[in-house]
């Protein structure tokens, strides 16, 4: 072949690579500028969103953590005269946590009834929701209630599997007497994804799993709240 041909030849494709890369990088270059304007957005959105729920901090949001914190309080008392070795409590000590938690259901119901939860974050909203449904079945569970969660899936557009999912209401004993509340898991080589994730939706009062779920519920309640009232979310 003749050299200046091969010469040309390699020219042009060069010219033709060159001009693909360069395609690439303004493409690759102008989606990231994209991204980081809609991040600014949302971020925009967000602080907005905040402000104007810091706004009702008085009305709102400083009423709801005083309650969370007298409940929080009585449960300290429940907690001292609990024996978790054997899942028991003191009737008189049980009575009054029980009294302490219908009271702070009772003024939060008040509360929600005229319209405070308008004002509330999502996730704030959503938290609370959980935290009152979880009091009141508590209240008079005998035994802990978990709802358990199984998802598979896969991540792949080679090969695709449908997303599934099952869930089951048990009052048997689960993963969490090992430690664990929720995993996921991959096969090696595979596409597909096992989840595993687990809820307590009820326990006795003198139970552990009734410490837990409270006490994490609570912190996250006020965790929420401080990202309202001071601007940013507590470090846990």
């Amino acid at each position: 072949m003749d050299e200046n041909l091969i010469k040309a030849f390699l020219a042009i494709a060069g010219a033709i690579i060159g001009a693909i890369i360069a395609a690439l990088t303004n493409a690759y270059a102008a989606n990231q500028k994209i991204k980081e304007i809609e991040i600014g957005y949302r971020f925009k959105l967000r602080d907005g969103y905040l402000e104007n729920a810091r706004k009702m901090s008085e009305q709102v949001y400083l009423p709801i953590n005083i309650l969370l914190t007298n409940l929080s309080m009585a449960y300290d008392k429940l907690r001292l005269r609990i024996n978790f070795d054997d899942n028991t409590v003191p009737v008189g000590s049980q009575n009054a946590f029980l009294a302490a938690s219908r009271e702070y259901l009772r003024e939060i119901d008040q509360l929600l009834s005229r319209g405070a939860d308008a004002y509330l974050t999502t996730d704030l909203d959503q938290r609370l929701q959980y935290l009152n449904s979880f009091l009141r079945e508590s209240a008079t569970a005998e035994k802990t209630i978990k709802k358990i969660i199984f998802e598979t899936g896969s991540d792949s557009t080679f090969l695709p599997i449908p997303a599934t999912k099952f869930v089951h209401q048990t009052t048997s004993k689960t993963l969490s007497r090992f430690g664990v509340s929720k995993m996921s898991l991959t096969v090696p080589g595979l596409p597909i994804r096992f989840g595993y994730a687990e809820e307590t939706l009820a326990a006795p009062f003198q139970s552990r799993e009734f410490e837990q779920r409270f006490q994490k519920d609570v912190s996250a309640l006020k965790s929420l709240i401080k990202e309202v009232v001071l601007g940013t979310r507590a470090i846990s």
